[in-house]
């Protein structure tokens, strides 16, 4: 149980910059036994995109005085991701409720603690509603404001912890299922740990220390004990470090080990970077202009530090599929600079080198965050731009689209007759990285050029079709030609490919029938119509029948489709040649006498019952017994025979019964 929300916090929080999958926005597992839904960053991977990441201009939002963090959740429950911002200089938390197309209705300003830097998100009350909790600078406190579920919130009710709370996060540290809070103090350089009560109230605080200045904090279980740890970013110069605590399980810490980082560490991220199933750290060193990666060894300790170039002065750091690639990519906040960074992952912890562009029309940004913001599959992105401007700005993601994948939706293994139509559309599904769909991307359906093949509407042998908002692409309706076979379709995209199985029916005329020796059968081991059929190979309804001629080499023509069912409308025969028959058979129900083979006559099988009629008991027990004997075994699924009977005879039958 407590594995089970370990693994669900390691997904849901991990750092104050931390990501989130969008999936579990909505909300948590119901086995989790706490609810956290939304935080600093929202993690929505799924679309695919080309190698350059791209966005719009730069729409920006009033909001308080000095906004400094970000956190990001669906605070009215609409479905749509909202921007919470902490403003330091005016005491108070704005609320951007988002539309679902990428804009904010002007923001919803709310009190907290003396000058609030750091922000979360979680539902401390368990009544399924979005709670936010501040971590107060000035007053040293963290503040908690209890949601309404409409994007507002009850008025807040503050805790003390250390001298200059900076950062906050939440977690459930004592495995209770039930959300604590953890922040870390600037000026006492500890961490303050709050247990939560399940109903919004929080036990009384413990302390445990780092090193000095300590600006930012993150958890994860970094050593996989099933328990969570906690590292810290320490920012003095005489620092330079990251603090991790192993935790105990119950809500305490062991003492802190620390990590040398570049000089400044402001903020930390934690993710499995290189898919091991470890947890790694990227840390964003404002004094040395780099982003740092630690690899994690699983067991809470990490392989030395690499850096990487990012912007002057980075602030902030976040994770998340920006590409969409399946492969977790770097957003870094260069406060000096005003630029954002974007370091593309390799997969394997390690990331390409940063290309940057502004986010704001000048510099103090103080953090970012990256989420989905018009529905469209992509990670935009969101800066809280500091007291020069008091706005936070939005970007939203633009990046052409690709593909990770390419299956059949609709239209394989499927005939028809030459010359005309399939019946199916021919329809694939394209998946990104993490198997959302493709929105836009063309798909080429190609034909083969000769032999058994087909052309789409125009008389055309190959048509790009673009994926609609579900990723799929229907290709316009496809004719066989006039060559039987069977043959491939492809549809591809770069080096994504989907085959489609079809095949071209020439039409032949019907079989020839026998009747022989082993009875009914068709030349090349084909069986005759099955209605009325009484056993495979042997003896059929006598009003199914073919006028029968005895003898092994005896044949008959093929009537319509209207005789075969044994319906009133019987046909006449065709001119055949018949050989001598100077015998009754068995069954039938009329006699063809004298009859020589090179005479070539008509005859009505419908006169021919009318002149044996009911007088003829035998063919009142062969004839009308087959409403018993044959029609009932066989199903007689259109009752054409029995009516057939009832109509001519009387509908009685000694062998019925009736």
């Amino acid at each position: 149980m407590i594995r089970s929300r370990i693994t669900t916090m390691n997904k849901l929080i991990e750092t104050v910059s931390r990501t989130f999958d969008c999936h579990d926005l909505a909300r948590p597992a119901a086995s989790s036994g706490w609810r956290c839904i939304g935080v600093w960053i929202v993690l929505c991977c799924g679309w695919s995109a080309q190698a350059a990441v791209t966005f719009a201009p730069v729409v920006s939002y009033p909001v308080g005085s000095n906004p400094y963090w970000i956190a990001l959740a669906d605070f009215n429950a609409d479905g749509n991701l909202d921007v919470a911002v902490t403003n330091s200089g005016s005491s108070t938390v704005s609320i951007l409720l988002g539309n679902g197309a990428g804009t904010f209705p002007s923001a919803i300003g709310t009190s907290a603690g003396s000058a609030p830097q750091g922000i979360m998100v979680g539902d401390f009350n368990g009544d399924g509603k979005l709670d936010v909790v501040t971590a107060n600078n000035g007053a040293g406190t963290v503040s908690i404001l209890l949601g309404n579920g409409d994007g507002t919130f009850l008025t807040k009710v503050d805790y003390t912890m250390g001298s200059g709370t900076f950062a906050v996060t939440i977690g459930d540290f004592n495995g209770d299922g039930k959300l604590d809070v953890a922040a870390v103090n600037q000026f006492s350089n500890t961490v303050s740990i709050r247990l939560g009560n399940g109903d919004g109230t929080f036990q009384t605080v413990a302390n445990f220390a780092v090193q000095n200045d300590p600006r930012a904090i993150a958890v994860g279980d970094f050593n996989a004990d099933g328990k969570l740890d906690l590292a810290t970013c320490n920012f003095s110069s005489s620092s330079s470090t990251i603090s991790l605590l192993r935790g105990n399980g119950d809500g305490t810490f062991q003492a802190a080990t620390n990590l040398a980082a570049g000089l400044n560490p402001f903020s930390v991220a934690v993710r499995d970077l290189n898919n091991d199933g470890k947890l790694d750290l990227a840390v964003a060193s404002f004094g040395t202009n780099t982003v740092s990666i630690f690899l994690g060894n699983g067991d809470g300790t990490f392989q030395a530090r690499t850096g990487y170039a990012t912007g002057t002065g980075p602030r902030t750091v976040v994770i998340g599929d920006l590409d969409g690639d399946g492969k977790l990519d770097l957003a870094v906040s260069n406060q000096s600079a005003g630029t954002t960074s974007i370091l593309l992952g390799n997969g394997d912890g390690t990331f390409q080198a940063a290309t940057s562009f502004a986010l704001s029309s000048g510099t103090n940004q103080r953090s970012m965050g990256i989420g989905d913001f018009n529905n469209d599959g992509k990670l935009d992105v969101v800066s809280a731009n500091g007291s020069s401007l008091n706005t936070v700005s939005v970007r939203l993601n633009t990046s052409l689209s690709s593909v990770a994948a390419l299956a059949v939706q609709s239209g394989t293994s499927q005939n028809t007759f030459a010359n005309t139509a399939f019946s199916t559309a021919l329809s694939v599904l394209a998946s990104g990285g993490s198997g959302n769909p493709v929105q836009g991307v063309g798909v080429t359906f190609t034909a083969p050029a000769s032999g058994a093949s087909g052309t789409f509407a125009g008389g055309v042998i190959s048509v790009n079709v673009l994926t609609n908002s579900s990723g799929i692409a229907a290709a316009p309706a496809f004719t066989a030609n006039g060559t039987g076979g069977t043959y491939t379709v492809v549809a591809s995209v770069t080096s994504f490919a989907a085959n489609f199985a079809l095949t071209n029916v020439i039409a032949t005329p019907p079989p020839v029938h026998e009747f022989g020796a082993g009875g009914w059968h068709v030349p090349g081991g084909l069986q005759p119509h099955a209605y009325g059929q009484r056993d495979a190979g042997t003896d059929v309804c006598p009003y199914q029948r073919r006028a029968a001629h005895g003898g092994d080499a005896q044949r008959y023509e093929r009537f319509d489709e209207r005789h075969a069912f044994g319906g009133r409308n019987i046909q006449r025969c065709r001119q055949r040649e018949q050989w001598r028959v100077t015998r009754r058979h068995p069954g039938l129900h009329h006699r063809h006498r004298g009859i020589r083979p090179d005479n070539h006559v008509r005859h009505s099988c419908e006169q021919d019952v009318r002149r044996s009629g009911v007088r003829d008991r035998r063919h009142r027990e062969f004839g009308l017994g087959c409403r018993a004997q044959y029609c009932q075994r066989s199903g007689d699924p259109f009752g054409q025979h029995r009516d057939a009977h009832q109509r001519r005879d009387g509908g009685g039958s000694r062998r019925a019964g009736g």
